[in-house]
């Protein structure tokens, strides 16, 4: 039941299906994230062919986000949580795990050489630690855990949260496997701080885990209430509750773009890069936004947040770019006045304008010529 009740709340999170839909990794990234630890914790327990299968998914996360070589590190400490000791056996389990993960990080790390002359495995923890700031740090920390967890979750799964961690239960719990998953849930939280940004799609795979508690608390209490004088009508309440909150919400940001104002999800880019791939020569395309690059199959590059209008231009020309793309939602102040063509100095030549999008032009310029 409490299954059900999880699966039926990834299907309705209009947040999810949000962030699962941009230009993104993070659907890619969540997927990943659970196989990997649910296969490990089959690969402590039991072996058999998870020995295989979880490295392959950790690495697959470390693949699709930065974070993902943490979460394969962390796999290890992970491991006692499941058995309560690391006997012989568990030990012999983890050898195929470090050998294959060792093996593809280093094949991985010997590409990376090959494509950029850096053979890191993470491209991040350079800049990373290179902008850190304890202030910051502790004021991410805080923000997470009181306005990120809160929000995401919303009025009703944080509310039953509480009820699935903590309520006493007829059926026997697996505390271990729970310590384990909170565990890798915890990880990805620390992880995520160090972005230094209290994002919460940093957070994606700890919100749907902490869901699955969520999940159980309202079966526990639809359980309870079936005694009650009212209880074919009370055992309803907490799912329906759910149900009604996950819709309101969806309806509220579906209902804003046909109303005419301009929607949450930034479909503009994908609309400017598609037209692009179909229509244009490739080239270097300078963009605040590489969503545009990626829809277009094309490389790119961006302004600096402070550059003028002919810095901008002057650092496009520099990188070889081929096109200039300016949008109405992010584009840096100092290349707005591009958002209107008339603006527009010698060396750009208007190719098209994408304003479908309510409140969120794209303007597309190819840049022409040598510099004014």
């Amino acid at each position: 039941a409490a299954a059900r009740v999880a699966g039926l709340t990834v299907v309705l999170w209009p947040w999810l299906a949000d962030y699962g839909c941009r230009v993104s990794t993070e659907a890619t990234a969540a997927f990943w994230w659970f196989m990997a630890v649910w296969l490990w914790a089959g690969a402590v327990r039991r072996g058999g062919w998870r020995l295989w299968g979880a490295p392959l998914c950790f690495f697959a996360l470390h693949l699709t986000r930065p974070e993902g070589i943490f979460l394969l590190l962390a796999a290890l400490p992970a491991a006692p949580l499941l058995t309560g000791r690391l006997d012989k056996g568990a030990l012999r389990r983890m050898v195929p795990f470090v050998l294959i993960c060792a093996a593809l990080l280093a094949l991985n790390a010997l590409h990376v050489k090959q494509l950029s002359g850096s053979g890191t495995p993470n491209y991040r923890i350079g800049f990373v630690l290179a902008e850190f700031d304890w202030l910051r740090f502790a004021h991410t920390a805080a923000n997470t855990l009181t306005d990120v967890f809160p929000v995401m979750l919303g009025p009703v799964l944080f509310l039953f949260l509480g009820v699935g961690l903590f309520a006493a239960r007829k059926e026997a719990r697996d505390i271990r496997l729970e310590l384990y998953v909170l565990f890798f849930a915890a990880a990805q939280w620390g992880v995520s701080l160090f972005v230094l940004s209290p994002a919460p799609r940093y957070l994606m795979s700890p919100l749907i885990a902490l869901a699955l508690w969520s999940a159980a608390g309202m079966v526990l209490v639809a359980r309870q209430a079936a005694g009650h004088k009212h209880g074919a009508f009370l055992r309803t309440l907490p799912v329906a509750a759910l149900v009604l909150a996950m819709l309101l919400s969806a309806a509220a940001t579906l209902g804003a773009e046909h109303l005419g104002r301009r929607p949450r999800e930034p479909r503009e880019y994908k609309n400017a890069g598609l037209w692009m791939k179909e229509n244009l020569a490739p080239g270097t395309v300078f963009t605040r936004k590489p969503q545009i690059g990626y829809y277009a199959g094309m490389p790119s590059t961006g302004p600096a947040l402070e550059d003028t209008q002919q810095e901008a231009i002057a650092r496009a020309r520099a990188a070889g770019a081929k096109y200039l793309v300016v949008d109405e939602r992010y584009a840096a102040p100092g290349m707005r006045g591009l958002l209107d063509p008339a603006n527009a100095p010698a060396g750009l030549r208007l190719l098209r304008e994408f304003d479908e999008v309510a409140q969120a032009r794209v303007v597309l310029y190819e840049i022409t010529g040598a510099a004014p």
